[in-house]
This record gives C-alpha cells, structure tokens and sequence, in this order.
C-alpha cells in the first residue's frame, strides 16, 4: 500500500510543477514576444512482480506483470511559433519566422571567422528599438542592437559596410556637439533591414547599417534568462549571423571586393521582418485554461489516494487492537 502513496505523492509534484508552468504562461498572456511553454510528463520507476515468459512445450507465454511508482516531469518544451502583430511605434520591429534580434553591451567583439564568439550576445523576439541619446540603437532594457555598419556609399550610392558585427550606431561627427551626425526620419527597411534617415547638414538620406539576426539550430533549445532574453546555450546548437532578403550577398564590404556573405554571414531566409509593431504573446489562453482544469483535478485525484492509502494503513494497523 505504500506504494500507492509514493506513486500519489510523485503525482502531486509533478502536477504542481505543471501548474507552476501554466500559471507563467497565464501571467504572460500581455507579455509582447512571450512563448508559451507546456509540461511533457512520462512515467516513471517500475518494480517487476512477475517475469513474462514466450511459452514452452506444455505451457503458452505470459505477459510481465510489473507495479509502477508514479510519474515524473520531464521536460518543459517551449512554442517558438512566430504569433501576431501588435501595432506600435515605428522603430519597433517584429521577426515573422525563425531568428532572433542581437542585443549585448556596446563593446561585444566578435570573430565572424569563429562563428561560436556571436554566442557572447544576448538573443530576443522583442524589438522595441529606438536610437538613445548616445547615438546607439538600443531596445527597451538599454542594450544595444547588433548589426552591420554602413562605412560609405560607391558613387551609385550602394553601401559598402564593415566587415565587423557591431553595435549599431549612428554616424560620428567631430563637428557636432552630440559627436555624431543628426539624422532625421530614421526608417527600417522592413525587407533587408536597413537603417536610413536624412542628414540635417545636407538633406542627403543616409544608410546607417542593417540589423543582424541571429539564427540557432534547435530554436526550442534556447535558455531563458528573463526580460524577454535568451542565450543559446548547448541545446540550441550552432548559432549563425544572417542579414534578410538576400542583404548579405548584395553588400560590399568596405575595402575589399568581397560580398559580406563570404565572411560567415548568411541569408535568414524565409524569414521576414514587419516593422512599426511587436510580436504578441502566443499564449492560447482557452488552452492555459483547459490545462488548468484538468491539471487541478488530477492533483486532486493524486490527494485522494493518499488519503485512502492513508486510511487503509490505519485499518490495517487497528487489526491488532
């Protein structure tokens, strides 16, 4: 009997756990860029109360007979599914697809040749980016945008950028007070990624750089490290820089004839960015619901065995009054 009551207190854990899960999920059902996570149970030890048997001459086989111990969780998995478009400021950005923004401290240094060092930056869904006072591009917590800095135009006035993942900053003027060049009507380009706005000096539209967007071969396998951010960890596998629409294999980078796609910079793909919103939350809310239902009643089923366990123990233990 008492194997009854360790399987029902294995089951009242595990059910706490998952509802620890869905009531995340359930806080985070606003939370802009959120992905919902779900609890995977399997069960769990066994004890053999009698060997099965493929028959013999006189006797047919037989089935094992084995006695189980309750279950266990064991993993929690996240939906990185892409969710909806929540309209919002113009700088603000949304990935439709696979990838994640770069965001870090300023000075991150990067060896494109050793594509594992971009494992340094911190990954994120959202984009809520703005140009700060010191001229960085930055998202809402402060830190600072990764992409790839335009260095000059050729004379039909293509960029020609560095070769270098950097912090996306806008141009330095000596002569300005701020130490960089005023830009006015900055604007993303929502296909490629490019950053442009009109000098205030000379009325000539400038390209600043283009976002960088980080892509890992297990997305599910990210680590959480709160505010919205994750690192890639050992689970996610390899993490790979990347421009949209083809960007990498029409830039020239500065000083070379080379495209910047042979400097370990690939294409994102089908991936897509939508600018002027934020990616929703993809919380299913009926479903958080529904899971909190059944979760309740199976803590509750688990609850009763211990209590009937419970009960039959004292039964067993009066006997000998």
């Amino acid at each position: 009997m008492t194997g009854a009551m360790y399987s029902a207190i294995a089951g009242l854990r595990t059910h706490m756990d998952k509802l620890n899960v869905i009531g995340n999920n359930v806080a985070n059902v606003s939370t802009n860029a959120y992905k919902t996570q779900r609890s995977v149970f399997r069960d769990s030890l066994y004890t053999m109360y009698s060997r099965g048997s493929d028959g013999s001459a006189t006797s047919a086989g037989k089935n094992p007979s084995q006695t189980g111990f309750g279950s266990r969780l064991t993993s929690i998995d996240m939906n990185m599914a892409t969710s909806t478009y929540t309209p919002g400021r113009p700088m603000d950005c949304m990935l439709y697809g696979d990838g994640f923004f770069l965001v870090g401290d300023k000075n991150i240094e990067i060896d494109l040749s050793n594509p594992e060092s971009a494992k340094a930056l911190t990954l994120t869904r959202l984009g809520d980016f703005e140009f700060r006072a010191d001229g960085y591009l930055a998202d809402g917590k402060g830190n600072a945008v990764y992409g790839f800095l335009n260095v000059e135009s050729d004379d039909l006035g293509k960029p020609q950028v560095s070769d270098q993942l950097q912090a996306i900053k806008l141009p330095e003027d000596e002569n300005s007070p701020s130490g960089f060049l005023q830009i006015d009507g900055i604007e993303i380009d929502a296909k490629t990624g490019r950053i442009t706005g009109t000098s205030k000096d000379t009325d000539q539209i400038i390209t600043i750089g283009f976002i960088a967007v980080g892509n890992v071969t297990n997305p599910g396998g990210v680590e959480h490290k709160g505010d919205s951010y994750y690192s890639a960890g050992t689970g996610s596998g390899a993490l790979t820089v990347s421009l949209l629409g083809g960007a990498a294999t029409d830039l020239q980078v500065y000083g070379s004839s080379k495209m910047l796609s042979e400097y370990n910079v690939s294409s994102a793909g089908a991936t897509e960015m939508i600018t002027g919103g934020l990616e929703a939350s993809n919380v299913d809310l009926a479903t958080e619901i529904s899971e909190m239902i059944t979760t309740q009643r199976g803590y509750q089923a688990n609850t009763r065995i211990v209590t009937i366990t419970d009960s039959m123990l004292e039964e067993l233990v009066n006997m000998k009054r």
